[in-house]
């Protein structure tokens, strides 16, 4: 539910924040989008032994994109905040999300522990640093599969953003 309210709240931060003055978009800023979206459309084509450092530098890009543009900071420092814990646990991890197995076989019993292992995610193991900041929380008020507290705090920031801008 959280998740699904934080994307709704994310496309009124897009097409409705600038109207409400909740960002500016500046010339350093529209750089930073455009490497913020090379990067995302290159972590697709990239084989996964290079997908670590993308995963890094996609989330890193992004917390300088929205700490430049966003004004409100209440918003803003909540998302910022859930995206460095996030940039934390990806630098700690070899620039994958670990994914605690446990909870993946409770929300995906028909499915192997091993298949978590994407461009974006690996099983945790017991060398997993910062195992606080992992995707581990799965329930469904939170979202449709697994999220980390960075996520929850990035998906409030969002949340706040859309509700600065419906409410003046």
């Amino acid at each position: 539910m959280l998740y699904i309210l934080a994307m709704l709240s994310g496309l009124v931060v897009i097409f409705y924040g600038q109207h409400r003055s909740l960002y500016c978009v500046s010339h350093a800023t529209t750089v930073l989008t455009a490497v913020l979206l090379t990067f995302w459309v290159a972590r697709f084509l990239m084989p996964r032994k290079y997908s670590g450092l993308l995963n890094i530098a996609l989330v890193v890009t992004a917390t300088i994109c929205i700490f430049l543009m966003v004004q409100n900071y209440a918003g803003r420092f909540c998302l910022c905040l859930g995206a460095i814990m996030n940039t934390v646990a990806l630098a700690a991890n070899s620039g994958f999300m670990p994914v605690d197995a446990r909870v993946y076989s409770r929300k995906y019993p028909e499915l192997e522990p091993a298949s978590i292992n994407d461009k974006r995610h690996a099983a945790a193991t017991d060398t997993t640093r910062f195992r606080f900041l992992i995707d581990r929380l799965a329930h469904p008020l939170l979202t449709t599969g697994i999220c980390s507290m960075g996520d929850v705090l990035a998906f409030i920031g969002l949340i706040a953003m859309a509700m600065k801008i419906v409410t003046g």
